[in-house]
């Protein structure tokens, strides 16, 4: 017989004797955090990490506080209420009447359990207890389900209220840049115009014009003013319009610019583009350079810097550093730069060349005219020929629009310069029509002749389905000469800002050079290019390798697009006559005398302070930014769900972490902001009808609600783990996501 001598059950001798098992349990997660203790220690700020916890732990906090008070608003019994998911940290647990409350390790969310919920819906308390979750009325269970969300959403506009009430930095509204053909740029709306009013809506940021447009239906209207830099006021009706590049409505504007290179959290990131002439500057330029002097081909020193009542009207200097950068291509540029260290540093850029390979492509027909411009004022030379104004391509008819053949360009000396499509190499005095050079040849010419503001253009037009040149006069406009017009997708055309009016360029081989590149791959006159696909040497760029499909009048976006790609190797598969297609490749080389204006700066976009006046007006940027955010979310997931975003631009925890961190250091109210916009951001998301979240136990309870019985517990439970699967391979992927975007 033993002399042992059994103790009575105690409670607190189990809890001690169940401790150091749970220690054990601990462990992994304590190594974890020393880690991370350690690394905030030598390498972050702990003030600045210590705003980003207890920002980002109020925004699951207060969500989670919502489905709390609501629950205990409609009688449920509230088991557990966590922050975090896991085992407790060590001294954050705690029992208060009915509740166990705790922080859990894993800071990925937080959840409240309440009886007749979750894994203890069938629980015989669960089935009989009137204050159970499953026993409540449908409209209690959607007002407990929904207060998470409402929670959020107040906290937004609080933080936002806060946010404006001291003043925020958002993208000023400027007109940066302007796509060629789109409806912005056919109502005259140019670069370094200022938005003063979109609709009903004063004093926008640039940010609201997309949601505002992405609403809109087909036909409808919206109303704009513009300011000039001249003060000059604009009033314009735009239409939106709307393709499947991209798939929602637009109007054809970029942001403004600042003077300062892009800046991130990653040291490792340039501030200008690979293998581009900013990238060979001497010496280097670094992140956050911001550009205070550049001198003029006279070697004159202009200041870039801008007076605060010229900022505060959102008046930078860009436009003067982007004229330098026009009438300088060709020679080297001489910039001083002030660096984040208060250092002021000067800094010799060579000039950038065209990457060619010696083709000459086939021009397409004029398919845009700007309101007001040289291209609509055109007159024909010869009376009564034509009525004035050129033609531009009508939508399903192959022979309409009229195509440009040859442009006689008058000389100071009397002579003229003609380029035409109809080339002969043995006559002296003429230049081939390049298409895609024809822009930089014609400003070449306006800057050799400033006195010149007139040129002979000759298109052919089809004049009762008769093909028939038609000359014309063009005034040239010395002021749009200098606006900024991109292509911005594949379906772009390329530009003349000072005649006003665009064009196309056929994937079709017009001529070949003798010993080019393309002459070496064995390139003919006539062949199609069908597809292009870049090559890379960099490890991490060969995994963008891939073929990009041409179809016609798509040239034009596909060669600019190569001169900013850092590589100058391609294959291209040819179509010769009814052949099966070839594949060629060839290296890109520089011509020498085809400079470029850009030269591979990556610049931040224009800033400006946006803050309320009062009370009332801060209340109003604040629920004016809350449903702004909430209608960008969806319009993004509408686009990603069709495949026109890529899910590589999605951000998760680690993400949202490294941004709060950056912005905590940087200011107090822009870190607010933030906040407001991840609040936003959970809100919408966990309300999405998905299985596992909130919003998928509202599809629930609403059909529910509808049939008068719950959904078969056999579906239930299918989509649930349907859901849960979903949400983890989701929270998987954007980590996957978030350790390559910070770490690799």
């Amino acid at each position: 017989m033993s002399d042992t001598v059994k103790q009575p059950d105690n409670p607190e001798n189990d809890a001690k004797a169940a401790e150091p098992s749970k220690l054990g349990r601990a462990m992994p997660f304590l190594f974890v955090i020393a880690i991370f203790a350690f690394i905030i220690y030598k390498q972050l700020s702990i003030p600045d990490v210590g705003k980003v916890a207890i920002g980002l732990g109020l925004v699951i906090f207060i969500h989670e506080l919502g489905h709390f008070l609501a629950a205990k608003l409609c009688g449920v019994r509230v088991e557990t209420f966590s922050i975090g998911f896991g085992e407790p940290i060590p001294g954050c647990r705690f029992r208060y009447g009915e509740t166990l409350y705790k922080i859990g390790w894993i800071p990925l969310g937080g959840y409240v359990k309440m009886l007749g919920e979750g894994d203890n819906v069938d629980s015989e308390d669960a089935e009989e207890d009137p204050r159970s979750f499953k026993n409540k009325s449908v409209g209690s269970r959607m007002i407990i389900i929904s207060s998470g969300v409402v929670m959020n959403l107040l906290l937004a506009l609080v933080c936002f209220l806060i946010a404006y009430s001291n003043g925020v930095k958002e993208r000023a509204p400027i007109i940066g840049a302007v796509e060629a053909g789109s409806p912005a740029w056919r109502s005259n709306i140019h670069s370094d115009m200022r938005i003063r009013s979109i609709g009903n809506l004063t004093s926008p940021m640039f940010d609201d014009i997309k949601p505002i447009i992405m609403s809109t239906r087909k036909g409808e209207i919206v109303p704009f003013k513009l300011e000039s830099p001249d003060g000059t006021l604009t009033e314009v009706n735009l239409e939106p319009i709307r393709s499947d590049e991209p798939p929602y409505p637009v109007i054809g504007v970029t942001p403004g610019n600042s003077l300062s290179l892009f800046k991130s959290h990653r040291a490792s990131t340039k501030p200008v583009r690979e293998m581009s002439a900013a990238a060979n500057a001497q010496p280097a330029f670094e992140q956050g350079d911001q550009f205070i002097e550049i001198e003029d081909a006279a070697g004159k020193a202009i200041d870039l810097t801008s007076t605060p009542e010229e900022l505060a009207n959102y008046q930078n200097k860009f436009q003067t550093f982007y004229n330098q950068l026009q009438s300088q291509r060709g020679s080297e540029l001489k910039v001083k730069v002030l660096r984040s260290n208060g250092e002021k540093v000067s800094i010799t850029v060579p000039p950038q060349y065209t990457q060619t390979f010696g083709v000459r492509m086939q021009i397409g027909r004029i398919s845009g005219i700007r309101n007001n411009s040289a291209a609509a004022e055109a007159t024909p030379v010869q009376a009564n020929k034509e009525a004035k104004g050129l033609k531009e391509l009508t939508p399903g008819a192959a022979d309409s629009g009229d195509k440009i053949v040859e442009l006689k360009l008058p000389e100071s000396d009397g002579s003229y310069t003609i380029i035409t499509s109809n080339f002969d190499p043995k006559v002296a005095g003429i230049k081939a029509l390049d298409p895609s050079r024809l822009p930089e040849d014609l400003d070449a010419w306006a800057i050799r002749n400033p006195k010149s503001d007139k040129l002979l253009m000759t298109v052919l037009r089809s004049v009762e389905h008769a093909p028939t040149q038609i000359q014309f006069e063009l005034k040239w406009d010395r002021n749009a000469q200098y606006y900024r017009e991109l292509m911005l997708n594949a379906k772009s055309p390329l530009s003349i800002p000072a005649l006003g009016l665009c064009y196309t360029i056929e994937p079709i081989v017009e001529a070949v050079e003798p010993n080019s590149p393309a002459d070496q791959a064995g390139i003919k006159a006539g062949d199609v290019i069908k597809e292009i696909k870049p090559k890379y040497e960099n490890k991490e760029d060969k995994k963008l390798e891939s073929w990009l499909p041409i179809a016609a009048n798509q040239w034009g976006y596909f060669f600019e697009a190569m001169q900013s790609l850092p590589t100058h190797n391609f294959e291209l598969k040819i179509q010769r006559g009814n052949a099966e297609p070839t594949i060629v490749a060839f290296t890109a080389v520089e011509d020498k005398t085809w400079p470029r204006v850009d030269r591979g700066f990556l610049f931040e976009s224009e800033l400006a302070i946006n803050k309320a006046e009062n009370i009332g007006e801060a209340f109003q940027k604040a629920g004016h930014r809350t449903l702004r955010m909430i209608r960008v979310i969806y319009q993004n997931l509408y686009a990603m769900l069709f495949g026109r975003i890529s899910a590589m631009t999605m951000s998760g925890p680690l993400t949202i972490a490294s941004f709060s961190y950056d912005i905590a250091g940087e200011d107090i109210w822009q870190f607010i902001l933030f906040i407001g916009l991840i609040n936003v951001n959970l809100a919408v998301v966990n309300f999405l009808p998905i299985p596992v979240l909130d919003g998928g136990h509202m599809v629930f309870l609403i059909y529910e609600k509808l049939r008068g019985k719950p959904a078969n517990e056999k579906v239930l439970e299918l989509t649930l783990y349907a859901g849960l699967i979903l949400i983890l391979s989701l929270m998987a992927f954007v980590l996957f996501l978030d350790v390559r975007r910070l770490f690799f």
